[in-house]
């Protein structure tokens, strides 16, 4: 074939460019073709584009003229150099050849063509051509045609004649190189002179030799045997899928140009990859087949069971499709898939659904077990009689443990036993089944909620103290039959306790007193106080019905010691009582134990902690009249608040008194009031006493006074006057008391004498005990020590002084 290009004019040096791509394709016939084109320039087969060039200085013109010769172009030219030599350039564009797609070209040369040229200006020379195959830098690879050089302007057509076709360069042969047909003419001109030239170029012929290529594939063809493949593996070198183009001969063909192939699959859950580890995944599942690929090794990671088998299709534009059919069996047993009401299990999938709450207590039936791979797929060899265990859910808080159906039948790989299973904690969690310790898979989510009300629970935190509203988690909380918590419950609770003084209260801080708390959200914050110390429970019952709940024991503790309670004889102390009973009276002066002495906070509770050996001090009664200060025994030890040593005390003033008990100062609180009785008469004339005038006339009544006390001086009140009775020598006449003894122990009688001189008046004292000064010893005679002296004298004569009398020294009166 012949590549003819006619009409191609240039003038000076002239450059047509020439571009095309070559594809390297299959294997080529063995004898090349060759295919010649004429070019007749009518402005609309090809392009034509002219570039300046040189070292024009001057303005120049090129102008194409279609049918100044016929067929041919016209260039007329006009410009000015500077230098001898210079050359300006004018190029085109070989658009289309028509050489078959994807031959190699060998070879081009030049077979014949016309031109002449016309120059208006001297010239000292014109070279016409050389026309050059270059590479796309520009550089030469062959010469086509050599040129010609005339002498003057000829006008007239001249042959331009056949040149050899030249080879072309093996780099340039490839279908990725560029390659130009350059045209170039020299003209010679004086410097800085002016030229003109008209150029017409016609008939040229281009030869191209070139191998034309193989026939091109027309189908894709898995050329593999069908295959069986494992759920999730990769099928590797072992069981490769080969996909090839093919000719309609059904043999391997190479493509002219990059053919794009892709694979795909029915089964709705694959990979493609292009290696055999399946690492590196193929995108889309699509290949490149170059124009030296034929056949191509295609790998899977297929997830889905085949039913029986998936169908791969391989699809390419212009390309009868390839098929293949596969089969993905289960892998082995790795799962034991639960699923729960309201779910249903999809092989490849799993299961799908909300799962339906259930009751605690309240048996329901687990839909179906189901034996699968790692993908879901079943397994239809497992199958039979199994013993199957469960784990997951707890057991309830009262102990109860799950309920299931163990011993389940399988059919190709899924239960068919009813899967009995009862739940009681609320909760929620998750079911697996194993076989033997294996296959276990959790299951979805399940809701197990609190059954009906059944009890409470009833928290009080321990210990308390006393006095102090109540600290800590202090609540009820509604439970059901297994004391799973009813977060929901809003019942109202009436408030019971065995404890003594204990008082709920209604608010924080324990004000506002009640009886009752109703439940929000299945729970209350009780509020509750004591001021004893003791040890209770407390009781929640449901209002109107039945239901309860009770704490474990609660303590309260003593609060902090803020006294120490005196127990007198004749009291008793109780804890968190205090003293009962009224002390009995003392005597001044005899020695008495106090019963106890207890250290307690402000409720009388006895606070344990206060042990071990104390100082203490005593205030309250007073010194006895003669200044005895009272005994007391001050180092007392104490064990777990309450006194354990002997507390001799001994109170010497005749009072109603109390008694406080002081720790270094602290903790002083007053004992009961104790009466102080006066102690036995003293017969000692320091205490008792018989007192009157110390003289008197005779016949004439004189006031004796007996003061009766004690050895401390108290004074004895209420001594009968019958006890006391008074004597006196030479008396005439005696009034014995009439009257008890006073407050201040003094009681009186009268006595006279009808003679005169010096008389002594004693006293007796009888019934009641008189004793000596130290307060304890009888006296020996039964008379007071102390006795009254007392002058009885004649009352003198009556002497009347007149007026006038004088009176004169020495005279009485």
């Amino acid at each position: 074939m012949k590549l003819k290009l006619r009409q191609f004019p240039f003038f000076k040096v002239f450059i047509f460019t020439f571009f095309f791509v070559l594809f390297l394709s299959f294997p080529k016939k063995a004898l090349a073709d060759e295919y010649n084109k004429n070019f007749f320039f009518t402005g609309s087969e090809e392009s034509f584009v002219f570039t300046s060039g040189g070292k024009s200085t001057g303005n120049y013109d090129t102008n194409v003229y279609y049918g100044a010769t016929a067929g041919s172009i016209y260039v007329d030219s006009t410009g000015r150099n500077n230098a001898d030599t210079s050359n300006w350039t004018w190029s085109g564009t070989w658009e289309d050849l028509g050489i078959p797609q994807n031959s190699v070209v060998t070879g081009i040369g030049v077979s014949g063509g016309y031109t002449y040229t016309y120059n208006w200006n001297t010239v000292d020379s014109v070279t016409i051509g050389p026309i050059k195959l270059q590479d796309s830098s520009s550089v030469d690879q062959a010469t086509l045609w050599s040129g010609r050089s005339p002498v003057s302007a000829d006008g007239d057509w001249q042959s331009i004649g056949t040149q050899s076709s030249q080879s072309v360069p093996s780099a340039l042969q490839d279908s990725t190189s560029s390659i130009k047909i350059y045209m170039q003419t020299y003209i010679d001109i004086g410097n800085n002179a002016s030229a003109r030239a008209t150029i017409n170029f016609d008939q040229l012929t281009f030869t191209i030799t070139y191998t034309p290529p193989a026939d091109p594939p027309s189908k894709i063809v898995f050329t593999n045997s069908q295959r069986t493949l494992t759920a999730g593996a990769c099928n590797g070198d072992a069981n490769v899928l080969t996909v090839q183009l093919q000719d309609g001969s059904d043999n391997p063909a190479y493509p002219y140009s990059d053919v794009t192939v892709a694979v795909s699959s029915n089964s709705p859950d694959y990979v493609i990859y292009s290696d055999n580890t399946c690492s590196t995944t193929a995108p889309s599942g699509q290949f490149t087949f170059t124009t030296s690929d034929h056949t191509k090794s295609v790998y899977i990671k297929d997830y889905r069971r085949s039913n029986p088998t998936w169908i791969l299709e391989a699809t390419g534009t212009g390309l009868t499709t390839g098929t293949q059919s596969i089969t993905i069996n289960a892998g082995a047993v790795t799962r034991l898939v639960v699923t729960l009401p309201s779910q249903s299990f999809n092989e490849g999938v799993g299961n799908t659904g909300s799962v339906d709450n259930q009751t605690a207590g309240s048996s329901f039936s687990i839909t179906k077990l189901t034996a699968t791979d790692n993908y879901f797929n079943i397994n239809t060899g497992y199958s039979g009689a199994k013993t199957i265990a469960y784990s997951g859910p707890s057991n309830s808080p009262s102990g109860q443990s799950p309920s299931y159906t163990t011993s389940v039948s399988f059919t190709n790989g899924q239960s068919t036993t009813t899967l009995t299973t009862t739940l009681y904690k609320a909760e929620t969690t998750s079911i697996t089944a194993t076989d033997g310790g294996s296959y276990g898979y959790v299951s979805s989510n399940i809701t197990v909620n609190p059954g009906a009300i059944n009890n409470y629970e009833v928290t009080v935190a321990s210990p308390q103290t006393a006095g102090v509203c109540f600290t800590g988690t202090n609540t009820i909380k509604a439970r059901d039959a297994w004391n799973n918590y009813r977060t929901a419950d809003t019942s109202i609770v009436n408030m019971t306790s065995t404890g003594t003084g204990v008082t709920f209260f209604s608010n924080a801080g324990c004000s506002g007193s009640t009886t009752q708390y109703t439940l929000s959200s299945g729970e209350v914050t009780i509020y509750l106080s004591t001021t004893k110390k003791q040890n209770f429970t407390v009781t929640a019952t449901r209002d109107g019905s039945v239901e309860t709940g009770t704490s474990d024991s609660i303590t309260v503790n003593a609060a902090a010691v803020s006294r120490l309670v005196v127990t007198l004889p004749g009291q008793t102390f109780t804890d968190g009582v205090g003293n009962s009973g009224s002390p009995s009276d003392r005597t001044a002066g005899s020695s008495f134990n106090i019963t106890s002495i207890s250290a307690t906070d402000d409720y009388f509770n006895v606070n344990t902690g206060y042990s071990g050996a104390k100082t203490l001090a005593y205030t309250g009664p007073s010194n006895a009249p003669d200044t005895t200060a009272p005994s007391y025994t001050t180092s007392v030890s104490f064990t777990n608040g309450q006194s354990t040593t002997t507390l001799a005390t001994t109170l010497y003033k005749a009072e109603a008194v109390t008694i406080t008990v002081t720790d270094g100062g602290q903790y002083g609180h007053a004992s009961s009031s104790v009466t102080v009785n006066p102690g036995e008469v003293s017969a000692d004339s320091n205490d008792s006493t018989v007192t009157g005038n110390a003289s008197s006339y005779v016949d004439t009544n004189v006031t004796i006074t007996v003061t009766l006390k004690d050895t401390w001086k108290n004074p004895k009140s209420g001594v009968a006057a019958a006890y006391i009775t008074l004597s006196a020598t030479a008396t005439n006449n005696i009034t014995q008391p009439s009257s008890a003894t006073d407050a201040n122990g003094q009681t009186t009688e009268t006595i006279n004498w009808s003679d005169t001189g010096e008389k002594t008046v004693s006293v007796a004292i009888s019934t009641i005990s008189l004793v000596q000064n130290d307060g304890s010893t009888p006296d020996a005679d039964g008379y007071l020590d102390d006795t009254h002296v007392i002058t009885a004298e004649t009352r003198p004569a009556s002497t009347t002084i007149k007026g006038g009398t004088k009176i004169r020294g020495g005279t009485s009166l």
